[in-house]
């Protein structure tokens, strides 16, 4: 108990702080304040940059230095903010760039609170913790088609109580405690490596059997999001992990462990149970899939955004879009108010092209692209380039390349819910990456 005790005498008022940062991002709930939302985990974090500021003044301490990561991140919000506020509409969305400036800031004080605040085992419990929640809430959501764990609805923030059912099925999309199918299958790939590697870095029983269960429960919530991307992903991701095991250890000395041996072999016996008594739903559940598959290549499905022939005419107006201003672009999330002067019509309200390259593209222009750019996937050089492929290093380059990949086809890493989960993998990547080349 004294050790214990010890512990939590030294985390100080900036730590727990931090703390409710990572609390806010689990659970997001925001508060309109006219020109801005307010975003649970930006609370903590704005009292984290004033303590900062005022520790700087009377510390005679300006700035800390800044590289051309950090520079390209204030670079990004600098031009997508100026563009957004000189053209039209930019009252209707000036909260969404205050979301992006906010969470994209997070990512460097990520970077500068890097075993200050935050240690790499606090980001390992992190993700861990984001698996077990986000699983064990979407498997009761699809067992109960509601609304389950997802605070927005539980406070009266969203009205829908019950999940979207695919095609005529009894199948739900669960939406975790995010809000989107979509978010929750990304942020269970990000966390799936982290809790796997969990017990190399937290030396206990308990951790070993608890990060082989989320992951178990992770996988099944992945395939009850129907998100086609993220399911290819983790299938494509998982069989080149395995194989390049199997190249640098034809051994498996990690599986013969009696431990290892007999969990495994319970929990296979146990999936086969399920599957064999269960037979009629899982192939409900592949009909799912299917038809969310098929949906891509049905150009009838226009209004909701899901066919390839609609993404592509979303992605081909913002091209003309940025034609139009290559220099400075439309303004952030600009292009939602503006499909039918490119003709496109009958698109759902809200609705951005399906590519975030192509979003910040248009909304900021040609420089705040290339700024974008380096600041996606200058950590990924820099870690291929700096370490080996192993351990941790893994799992920040799985976290990496998922995100890198699901800019082509997806918007949603610029969702309010999702953009602070994004920015802290990068700004936590290159933190590491400091101090492990210190």
């Amino acid at each position: 108990m004294r050790i214990s005790l010890d512990k939590w005498r030294k985390v100080d008022f900036e730590q727990l702080l931090f703390s409710f940062i990572f609390l806010g991002i689990l659970f997001p709930l925001s508060l309109n304040l006219g020109l801005i939302d307010l975003n649970t985990w930006q609370i903590p974090f704005f009292f984290l940059l004033i303590i900062g500021g005022i520790k700087a003044w009377f510390k005679s301490i300006f700035i800390e230095r800044f590289d051309a990561w950090d520079i390209s991140v204030l670079g990004t919000n600098f031009l997508l903010l100026l563009s957004t506020i000189t053209h039209d509409n930019a009252i209707d969305n000036f909260h969404l760039v205050f979301s992006f400036i906010a969470a994209s800031s997070f990512a460097v004080f990520a970077r500068k609170a890097y075993n200050r605040l935050y240690s790499l085992n606090t980001l390992i419990y992190f993700f861990l913790i984001v698996l077990i929640i986000e699983s064990f809430t979407g498997i009761v959501q699809q067992l109960t088609n509601s609304s389950f764990g997802n605070l927005s609805y539980m406070l009266g923030q969203e009205t829908k109580s019950e999940l979207n059912t695919v095609s005529d099925s009894t199948i739900s999309r669960v939406i975790g405690t995010v809000g989107h199918p979509n978010w929750v299958a990304t942020w269970i790939l990000i966390s799936s490596p982290f809790a796997y590697l969990a017990p190399k870095f937290i030396r206990s029983n308990f951790i070993w059997y608890l990060s082989r269960i989320a992951l178990l429960l992770g996988f099944i919530t992945l395939i009850f999001t129907i998100s086609r991307a993220s399911i290819g992903l983790f299938l494509a991701f998982t069989s080149a992990v395995i194989f390049l095991n199997q190249i640098q250890n034809t051994k498996f000395t990690h599986l013969l462990e009696m431990r290892g041996f007999i969990f495994y072999s319970a929990i296979i016996g146990v999936c086969a149970f399920v599957i064999i008594s269960n037979l009629d739903l899982i192939m409900l559940v592949l009909d799912v899939v299917e038809y969310r598959v098929s949906q891509a290549s049905n150009s009838s499905d226009t209004g909701s955004g899901a066919s390839l022939d609609y993404r592509v005419a979303m992605n081909i107006g913002a091209l003309q879009g940025f034609m139009d201003n290559p220099l400075f672009g439309l303004g952030y999330t600009n292009m939602r108010h503006l499909w039918e002067e490119y003709g496109i019509y009958g698109i759902k309200d809200e609705m951005r092209p399906h590519n975030t390259y192509l979003s910040i593209l248009v909304g900021g222009g040609m420089f705040c692209f290339v700024f974008f750019l380096y600041v996606v996937w200058y950590p990924l050089i820099a870690m291929l380039r700096s370490s080996k492929l192993i351990g941790i290093n893994v799992a920040f380059v799985w976290g990496i390349i998922t995100y890198l990949v699901l800019f082509i086809v997806y918007i949603s890493p610029l969702g309010y819910q999702n953009l602070p989960f994004f920015f802290l993998l990068f700004g936590a990547s290159m933190g590491y990456l400091d101090h492990r080349n210190k």
